[in-house]
């Protein structure tokens, strides 16, 4: 229950923003909006043109990192564990804060490449239950090294 409050709170300030901020004259809007989205100097002056640039912690830098430096673009169940220093939790809160982590990674990295997955959950031939995370096929190496190389720019 406390849970379903705090959700609907913040999705109650959430809209409540988004309303102020629509009936802000349009150069007071942009100026807000220019706080949360970056732009570029030609564009500063253009309304519609506001660009979201990434923003990665430094959980997901190392996690993209440590994928892109594996030849097989994957990690194991045990080596994400160590990249986000959860190895000694309970096995339950260990996966739990795993799938929040790559919820999370996945949300931000589908905003920027338009995939409905970017990190998948492969499973091994020989043991179904252990699991790899890697990126998605459609995803390339290089892709994703520019955009690290773009986050660290920020």
């Amino acid at each position: 229950m406390l849970v379903f409050s705090s959700v609907l709170l913040a999705l109650s300030v959430g809209l409540a923003l988004g309303v102020n901020i629509k009936n802000l004259p349009q150069s007071r809007r942009n100026k807000y909006l220019n706080s949360f989205f970056k732009t570029s100097p030609t564009e500063e002056n253009s309304s519609n043109n506001l660009t979201i640039s990434p923003y990665f912690d430094t959980l997901e830098l190392r996690f993209l990192n440590r994928i892109l430096q594996n030849e097989e673009k994957v990690l194991s169940v045990l080596e994400t564990n160590e990249i986000l220093r959860i190895e000694r939790l309970a096995k339950e809160n260990q996966r739990q804060r795993r799938h929040i982590f790559l919820k999370d990674l996945n949300v931000k990295l589908k905003m920027i490449y338009n995939s409905p997955e970017c990190i998948v959950r492969i499973s091994t031939d020989n043991d179904r239950r252990s699991k790899f995370y890697g990126l998605h096929e459609s995803l390339s190496k290089e892709s994703i090294e520019a955009l690290i190389k773009a986050d660290r720019g920020n």
